[in-house]
């Protein structure tokens, strides 16, 4: 339930989600954070452990208090654990689809999807509910809700017969590049899961920044004349060749997605 890795480009503003129970400082937002939980921050001077004060280094000495804030913070990563277990079990039943249309991000609400998650149209209702009774216990044992920052809802595609999510990748990872030297790549499609192969075609935009000339093949002798680069049905992406013309930097972005080499 994770948001995918894949280079799709931009990020979201912080995804807020209100706290059950309390406040979440967005700075320290994990799972099972105890600060806050427990009541006012301990002063570290002024700590004592049953009848015997503090030590003169001020020092402070493990409280109740805080052993109390550990075993909540402990329960609140089991139960949503349990929770995140629950809900993928029945996701993974509700990815079934026949084309791209059929499958769907969303479903943001819940203490195992702040970022969302993938499934199917007709699946939708019954994964919703899965999630919200998987949250009960959580939520009824005052613990805070997930507040992290996330990614923009990756695209999702529809292969062999199965919802996943997809971005794409130029290859070989390089950061500089020599002047005047053609530099062979591999844009390719990168499925989260199932085949490595494209269902269908797949296009992406592309620009050249910078002093460059993109060409449609590795040896850099037939230059790219279109702004759309096409992986077709059934392969795993299409070869490209890039020469820089200019030093400084030079770069593409393709799909909205920006690779940038310095020039030497």
């Amino acid at each position: 339930m994770n948001p995918t890795s894949l280079s799709y480009g931009g990020l979201l503003a912080l995804s807020f989600i209100a706290a059950c129970g309390g406040s979440v400082d967005n700075a320290n937002a994990t799972h099972g954070n105890a600060e806050g939980d427990g009541g006012p921050p301990v002063d570290a001077g002024s700590v004592t452990q049953g009848d015997d004060a503090a030590t003169d280094s001020g020092a402070p000495d493990a409280s109740p208090g805080m052993a109390g804030d550990a075993a909540a913070s402990s329960s609140c990563d089991d139960l949503l654990q349990t929770a995140t277990a629950q809900a993928e079990a029945v996701e993974k039943q509700n990815l079934g689809c026949r084309e791209d249309d059929n499958c769907t991000w969303g479903l943001y609400d819940h203490c195992v999807s702040p970022c969302g998650t993938l499934v199917d149209q007709g699946g939708y209702a019954a994964l919703e509910a899965a999630q919200a009774q998987a949250c009960q216990p959580y939520a009824a044992a005052g613990c805070p809700m997930i507040v992290i920052g996330c990614f923009r809802s990756p695209p999702v595609i529809c292969s062999s017969g199965a919802c996943t999510t997809y971005g794409f990748g130029l290859v070989p990872n390089v950061r500089t590049l020599p002047l005047d030297v053609c530099q062979a790549f591999q844009f390719e499609y990168a499925p989260e899961s199932g085949p490595a192969t494209a269902p269908h075609d797949l296009t992406a935009t592309v620009t050249v920044d910078g002093g460059a000339t993109l060409y449609s093949d590795t040896s850099c002798t037939t230059p790219f004349t279109g702004s759309t680069l096409t992986i077709p049905a059934g392969a795993t992406g299409i070869p490209l060749g890039f020469k820089p013309t200019a030093s400084g930097y030079a770069g593409l972005v393709i799909a909205n997605v920006s690779y940038l080499y310095q020039v030497q």
